[in-house]
């Protein structure tokens, strides 16, 4: 079952080729990207992850939190 979540950063681009790169390092199964601008210098990423990882999708999130710019994640629920 694939598993989707929104992430809120800065920095458009760069921060959709830091994230990709870090889970893609950490071997996670990408599914699905799609970026949209939001307000200010902000974007909304939208990564669907599927579960062919040896690890849960939450460990991915917590990767990508601790890069530079991230403001908020969250799970989006119903949508998979």
């Amino acid at each position: 079952m694939a598993r989707s979540f929104e992430i809120r950063a800065e920095n458009g681009v760069e921060s959709l080729l830091r994230i990709v790169g870090i889970l893609k390092r950490k071997r996670f199964d990408i599914k699905n990207v799609n970026m949209e601008h939001v307000e200010g210098m902000a974007t909304s990423l939208m990564i669907t992850l599927g579960d062919d990882s040896e690890y849960a999708p939450e460990y991915a999130m917590k990767h990508v939190e601790k890069l530079f710019g991230i403001s908020e994640i969250k799970e989006i629920k119903g949508e998979n």
